[in-house]
């Protein structure tokens, strides 16, 4: 879906076109008022896409993309982690679609790098911005968000044979829309087909039917918490076991993993009262048994005495 129009302040601006204020005597441009500007931001392993698919959007998604992908690199080097428990670099998307060949940009690059995506789609997912979920590895939906997949859309003029070279160049493009599909669903081409002829917005439960997402998942998991499945918890807890530094089970998270944690001191509090803990459990543990000890000698001495009297 092409959103070329915005609307504001009862204003209609058209995209990338200089506007005279009459008020100010200033040039605006769409970008200055234009809200989802810059929505593509990046925090330790997630990524929130909350934009429309365009060249700028794209561009800026990329480069988040390859800012993640160096913390884990150096996440990987510093604590001898194997690249393939390396936690997912996860895509938040809300998006109403937009331009096709940069969405392919960005669907390109993901299958060619060597990290692990998973794509939440909150809100909505349209057009475009739907290949870029459904390549990811693993592919969430929260439960009040919906998809939309259709055709591609797009106009021409000039002459006859202009327009059928057009129309043969957008049919190579559909065809190529169509195989990511089948590839990443599990919607065979005829119904395929016939999902793309009408713009029908899927529920969570829907898109699930149709394998364009994995799995549904509550809205309580927000962009801000930083969680771990537990595939990907118990694996971090093995490797650092066997890092040169140590790290209690109780304080891990992926903040201190990517070295991105402010106060070194706090951590080492942390480790010396653990050890101290750790320490009150053994002396625990061994009254417990002197204990034991003591009771098991006195029932011993007044079964010696039963027998003598």
């Amino acid at each position: 879906m092409n959103f070329n129009r915005f609307n504001t302040n009862g204003f209609t601006f058209n995209k990338r076109v200089k506007m005279d204020n009459i008020f100010n005597n200033k040039i605006l441009k769409y970008d200055d008022l234009n809200p989802f500007n810059s929505n593509v931001s990046s925090d330790y392993n997630k990524i929130r896409f909350w934009d429309e698919v365009t060249g700028e959007s794209c561009q800026n998604l990329i480069e988040n993309i390859k800012n993640v992908e160096n913390q884990l690199t150096n996440l990987k080097n510093n604590y001898n982690i194997e690249h393939d428990n390396l936690p997912y670099i996860t895509i938040y998307i809300n998006s109403p679609g937009g331009s096709v060949h940069d969405a392919l940009a960005v669907v390109d690059y993901i299958k060619n790098s060597q990290f692990k995506f998973r794509s939440v789609i909150e809100g909505c997912a349209a057009s475009a911005a739907t290949m870029i979920s459904v390549v990811c590895h693993d592919r969430q939906i929260t439960e009040n968000a919906m998809v939309l997949i259709h055709e591609l859309s797009s106009c021409s003029y000039g002459k006859m044979n202009e327009i059928e070279i057009n129309t043969y160049s957008l049919k190579k493009l559909m065809d190529m829309i169509i195989n990511i599909y089948l590839q990443h669903t599990e919607v065979n081409q005829k119904y395929l087909k016939k999902i793309l002829r009408h713009d029908i917005y899927w529920s969570a439960q829907e898109a699930l039917k149709l394998k364009i997402v994995d799995s549904i998942i509550n809205n309580s998991e927000s962009f801000n918490e930083i969680k771990l499945n537990k595939k990907e918890d118990e694996l971090l807890k093995k490797c650092i076991k066997k890092s040169k530094k140590k790290f209690s089970s109780k304080n891990m998270s992926i903040k201190s993993l990517m070295g991105l944690e402010e106060n070194d001191d706090d951590e080492e509090e942390d480790d010396d009262d653990y050890n101290d803990q750790s320490k009150c459990k053994d002396k625990g543990k061994k009254r417990v048994r002197d204990r034991d000890e003591d009771e098991n000698g006195n029932d011993n001495c007044n079964k010696k005495r039963k027998k003598k009297n």
